[in-house]
């Protein structure tokens, strides 16, 4: 078998529906599904039984561990040849898995990763957060060949180096845990690729709460990275702050109307406003492991 593509999911059961779909029709046929249930109380776990009766999926059922560690257990049950990662809100083109393959031979790399599109375009909180990503992507990956700024929604790699380099780190309940491997496989000397021409639709609902949050708990993880990387010397991780807020901050909303690009604007500093806001609380409250079981200091 070549490919195991992991899908970890938590309550997000509709979209989850669109992005199994997609690898039902994929014109690569040799892989397995495997998803990983992280605690979903939303019916994904009968819907899941259902696919593995239709469709022959796998599903590994865990509760509440978070994104890394759903991502290391489904690694860890895979049988193929080569793993790749899709996340549960994105779906992908028939010939996604075709792709990643001939991407990982051309560049004769050990992790290859994509880039994704934003299907959710009317919404503001979901194209302020795909503008700050592509900002992002182009900013830190200017070279493919030694990208830092990694999509975990849609990658694929050698298992053997994803085990070899521990996978994900688990301290990172949410957010960081994709920059922190890469940053140690770049350490190490191993190959990475940029492919931004292998994309996938991405469907990521913000409404103001969850937006909130989830730039707050990115600030958290920034943290938790900023000690990690000083700590293992990982200097490619580096980047200067002010000036990236800065100039993303500037250049979101751009060929948008003035109103709607004037809001984005907004959405686009209050966001930068509570990854600093996450990151100094992370910082003041000491913390150096975000999993839920080891640290009561998870909500806003």
């Amino acid at each position: 078998m070549t490919f195991s593509v992991i899908v970890p999911t938590y309550n997000r059961l509709e979209r989850l529906k669109i992005a199994l779909e997609g690898l039902y029709y994929q014109d690569y046929k040799d892989f397995e599904i495997i998803v990983v249930n992280d605690g979903s109380k939303d019916g994904t776990a009968e819907y899941l039984a259902q696919a593995v009766r239709e469709h022959g999926i796998r599903v590994v059922e865990l509760s509440d561990l978070g994104i890394a560690a759903a991502r290391n257990r489904g690694a860890e049950a895979a049988m193929g040849n080569i793993l790749a990662f899709l996340d549960d809100d994105c779906s992908v083109y028939p010939t996604w898995l075709r792709d990643l393959e001939t991407a990982l031979q051309r560049h004769r790399a050990s992790l290859v990763f994509g880039n994704v599109s934003n299907a959710l375009t009317d919404s503001d909180y979901s194209s302020v957060h795909h503008e700050m990503n592509q900002f992002l992507i182009k900013r830190m990956n200017c070279d493919p060949l030694h990208p830092r700024f990694v999509l975990t929604s849609t990658f694929a790699c050698d298992p053997k180096v994803f085990k070899q380099y521990g996978g994900f780190d688990e301290r990172f309940y949410f957010g960081s845990e994709d920059r922190e491997l890469i940053g140690r496989l770049l350490a190490s000397g191993e190959r990475l690729a940029f492919e931004k021409d292998i994309v996938v639709e991405h469907r990521h609902q913000f409404t103001l709460r969850p937006f909130l949050f989830y730039y707050y708990r990115l600030g958290r993880g920034s943290h938790l990275l900023y000690n990690v990387a000083n700590k293992e010397k990982l200097l490619g991780l580096k980047t200067n702050p002010i000036w990236n807020i800065i100039t993303m901050i500037s250049a979101v909303g751009k060929g948008k109307g003035l109103f709607r690009r004037f809001r984005l604007i907004i959405l686009a500093f209050i966001a930068q406003f509570f990854i600093w806001f996450g990151f100094i609380h992370a910082r003041v409250v000491g913390v150096s492991d975000l999993r839920r079981k080891n640290n009561s200091e998870t909500q806003p």
